[in-house]
C-alpha cells in the first residue's frame, strides 16, 4: 500500500435545529475541483443553507469540524422536521450528514495509488494495534456490536464505541452521546461509514433514535445499504 497520511475520523454529535428542503435522492457537491454524488436516504430531505435555521445548523457542524472536514450536506427525516417546525421542543432523531475530510485544512484528493480498500484498512489496522498481537479483531467487533448500548445520562459529550463492522466499501464505527439541550438530557446514537469516493476521503454519518437495548444494529444495516448506494453513484 502506498504510504500516505489520513486522520482517524472524529465525530461531533450536534442536535439538529434546521429547516428541511424537498426530498432528494442525490446531491452533487464539489471537492478539490471534482464532483462527488451524495445519496440522500429515502424519506429524508436536504437541509438548506439559505434557511435561517438551516444556516445555524450548518454553522454548528462547521464549528465542530473546523480544520478537519468540509461539511458537504446535512439531511433529516422530512416528517420529523415538519413536526419540529410545529413544535420546536421536539428534536429530530433520524438525520445525518456527509463530511469530506480535509488534509492540512485543505481540500486535497488521496494519492492516485490509494484505494478505498486502503482507507478501510487504516481503520482495521488501528483496531488491531489497540488489540495487540494476541487480539482477535473479528470476535472483538462482533462482541462490541452485541454489547453496545446507549450511554446513560451520567455520560455527556461524545462516546466513540469504535469499529463495529467493515466490508470492501467502508469501515463502520459506532458513536453515542448524551447531550444537555436547554437543561434536558438528550441521548444520541449513530453509525459512521468511513470510506473514499472518487479519491475523496468521506464519512457518512447516520443518526437514529436512542431506543432501549441495542439501536446500533438497525443503524448499521441502514448504513451499509446507504454506503453501497453511495459507492455505486460514484462509479
Amino acid at each position: 500500500m502506498t504510504p500516505f497520511k489520513i486522520k482517524m475520523a472524529t465525530f461531533s454529535l450536534v442536535a439538529t435545529f434546521a429547516t428541511a428542503a424537498s426530498a432528494q435522492s442525490l446531491v452533487t457537491v464539489r471537492f478539490a475541483e471534482i464532483s462527488v454524488n451524495l445519496v440522500i436516504p429515502k424519506g429524508h430531505c436536504v437541509i438548506p443553507r439559505d434557511d435561517e435555521l438551516g444556516a445555524l445548523h450548518y454553522k454548528l457542524q462547521e464549528e465542530g469540524n473546523r480544520g478537519r472536514s468540509k461539511v458537504a450536506v446535512l439531511f433529516s427525516d422530512c416528517k420529523e422536521w415538519l413536526s419540529r417546525r410545529a413544535n420546536p421542543a421536539l428534536l429530530l432523531q433520524n438525520h445525518g450528514n456527509y463530511l469530506l475530510q480535509l488534509t492540512e485544512e485543505r481540500e486535497l484528493l488521496l494519492p492516485p495509488a490509494v484505494t478505498r480498500a486502503d482507507v478501510v484498512q487504516i481503520y482495521i489496522d488501528y483496531e488491531k494495534k489497540k488489540l495487540g498481537a494476541n487480539g482477535d479483531l473479528s470476535e472483538t467487533i462482533k462482541k462490541r456490536l452485541a454489547d453496545s448500548t446507549v450511554p446513560g445520562p451520567s455520560i455527556e459529550g461524545p462516546v466513540n464505541i469504535g469499529l463495529i463492522d467493515h466490508d470492501t466499501r467502508a469501515a463502520y464505527l459506532g458513536v453515542g452521546s448524551t447531550m444537555n439541550y436547554e437543561g434536558r438530557l438528550v441521548r444520541v446514537v449513530g453509525v459512521v461509514g468511513a470510506t473514499a469516493i472518487r479519491s475523496v476521503p468521506t464519512t457518512l454519518n447516520l443518526y437514529g433514535p436512542s431506543t432501549q437495548g441495542n439501536p446500533f444494529r438497525a443503524l448499521l444495516s441502514q448504513q451499509k445499504a446507504l454506503v453501497q448506494q453511495l459507492v455505486a453513484a460514484n462509479e
